[in-house]
């Protein structure tokens, strides 16, 4: 066994020394494979080896002892603030006086803040200072920020979710923009979930081979949690007086709401998150609720039917709301008229829901982000666009995923001129993008993934001067590029892997001179050969292919 454990390291080590710097994702994979190997070692000395000389007796008593302790580090660290064995990540001591470092201290801070700074060197000879200047930074107040506490929040948030389910990163993303003002593209958020994993509050899982930069760090990433971690979230939430707490969790079995609900139906509650979560049974008949600070609604739906509650068009400081149905088949939605009332309303996601109509969503002024996820969409969308031609939503980001009735998208939409992602992915109906893509001149991420019967890119692709990222991965019946995609001057990454149609690249490609990443399958990576000379900076990153995946989709 202990040969084993040896001969596995070693291979992940060197897989891990091959991974590329900016490949975030997979350093993270490799770093908890190795970390898990690290806890096969400890476990095999402290129990295998050393238990082959005791009684077993003993051992049992040992096992009692390890799990005692894992539950309690479990509990310090999401009850205090204090990290739990990182001695050796805590920043040295300064000494007493450091004299002449200021200037260097604050040149070295203006180039780590700078926000195109990712890595920063400090290089020079032995003894010049650098251990001393590093120290000096990470003392210093405009650097240190205090993260346990987010991390905290962070975990606790989980609890709003139902058991036994997988949780999208991208949802936590959005929460966790709004509650604690992180970056909308996902680094802190993936930090914070990395950070819950290696203290094993979490697992992560990802779908998709190969995460860059501009692909976000957080999509395509999923979360899930032990029932009794989730407990735990739940119940360290529950600590205050119901109208204080900051979390209101709450399920309902057919009917029967809580009691303090229908007790204290006067009194306003705190809370700036809500979840309610209802079973199959229930009605859709709902007792008043005043929330006035909830800034995140989360409703968990089983029922097939749904009929959103009145109160919440008093929520006057909702800034996302997140609905999914977990029922088997996609739960229709009723009274989704009222959101029209919430105007500070800037994040929806809608999952496996049904649509009748959309206008009231598009009618939003202040909404940024919207996502379609698993959602049976008819006409709802065509129809909303047909009837008010002249949307003036503020929208950024907009996202189809798994909408499988989801055949064409209303010329209409590219009047959400203010767009700037659009992701249309693991919609295989699609057949063609309408004319007038030439209009989101804000465009600067499209997503084309999986939809495997889109047969073309429009001509007026190359109009997107904007665009540096393009995903048409597993777009299995696109068999040519159109010339104009040589236009594209920003694009810096393209995922074109799993493209089995594709037969020849346009010319034009020559022209991408700020492409930096071409991520791609073997075959299509000689078609690029010809190009590598022409474009300076260009990295060609090959993903294996997976034929049965392959086949799969196109048995879908």
């Amino acid at each position: 066994m202990f040969i084993f454990h040896l001969e596995q390291g070693k291979e992940l080590v060197v897989k891990y020394s091959r991974i590329k710097f900016w490949n975030v994702f997979q350093k993270f994979v490799y770093s908890n494979k190795l970390i898990r190997l690290n806890n096969e070692l400890l476990w095999f000395f402290k129990v295998e080896l050393h238990g082959n000389m005791m009684s077993t007796s003993m051992r049992s008593l040992i096992g009692i002892y390890d799990l005692s302790d894992k539950l309690d580090q479990v509990l310090s660290a999401v009850t205090t603030h204090t990290h739990v064995n990182r001695n050796s990540c805590i920043v040295p001591r300064l000494p007493e006086h450091v004299v002449g470092f200021n200037l260097h201290l604050e040149e070295l801070k203006r180039r780590l803040l700078n926000c195109d700074t990712q890595v920063l060197v400090v290089s020079g000879p032995g003894g010049c200072g650098k251990t001393t200047l590093a120290k000096m930074l990470c003392h210093d107040n405009e650097i240190k920020v205090d993260e346990l506490p987010i991390v905290k929040e962070c975990f606790l948030d989980l609890g709003s979710f139902p058991e036994d389910e997988r949780i999208s990163a991208t949802v936590l993303m959005d929460m966790w923009v709004e509650l604690y003002n992180l970056d909308d593209e996902g680094i802190s958020t993936s930090e914070n979930l990395l950070e819950l994993s290696l203290r094993n509050l979490i697992n992560l899982a990802s779908v998709r081979k190969y995460a860059g930069e501009l692909d976000g760090y957080c999509n395509e990433l999923y979360v899930t949690q032990h029932d009794l971690l989730r407990e735990l979230a739940i119940y360290l939430s529950s600590q205050e007086a119901v109208a204080q707490r900051k979390r209101m969790f709450i399920d309902i079995h057919k009917n029967e709401f809580p009691t303090w609900w229908i007790a204290q139906i006067e009194q306003p509650i705190n809370a700036r998150i809500l979840s309610i979560s209802t079973d199959e049974a229930f009605g859709s008949i709902w007792y008043d609720l005043k929330a006035p600070k909830v800034e995140v609604l989360i409703l968990n739906i089983r029922s097939t039917k749904y009929t959103i509650a009145e109160f919440i068009k008093r929520m006057n400081q909702l800034k996302v709301l997140i609905i999914t149905s977990y029922s088997d088949y996609p739960s229709q939605l009723h009274n989704l008229s009222l959101i029209e009332c919430l105007s500070n309303l800037r994040t929806i996601r809608f999952d496996h829901v049904v649509f009748s109509t959309m206008e009231p969503i598009f009618a939003l002024r202040n909404l940024r982000k919207l996502s379609f996820v698993m959602c049976e969409i008819g006409n709802a969308l065509t129809s909303c666009f047909t009837e008010s031609p002249y949307i003036l939503s503020s929208i950024t980001n907009l996202e189809f995923d798994l909408c499988y009735d989801l055949k064409e998208l209303p010329s209409g939409l590219y009047n959400l001129i203010h767009l700037q992602k659009l992701s249309i992915t693991n919609c295989q109906e699609l057949e063609f993008l309408p004319k007038g893509l030439e209009h989101l001149l804000n465009l600067e991420i499209l997503r084309l993934h999986c939809c495997t019967k889109l047969q073309e890119l429009p001509e007026s692709i190359g109009s997107l001067r904007k665009l540096n990222f393009l995903d048409i991965s597993d777009c299995l019946s696109i068999s040519v590029l159109p010339e104009e995609i040589g236009e594209l001057c920003g694009l810096r990454v393209l995922k074109m892997d799993g493209c089995s149609g594709l037969q020849e690249l346009p010319v034009s490609m020559s022209k991408l001179l700020q492409l930096e990443d071409v991520i791609c399958d073997e075959e299509t990576s000689y078609m690029w050969m010809e190009f590598e000379s022409v474009i300076r900076n260009l990295k060609i990153n090959v993903v294996e292919d997976d034929r049965l995946e392959s086949f799969m989709k196109i048995v879908q």
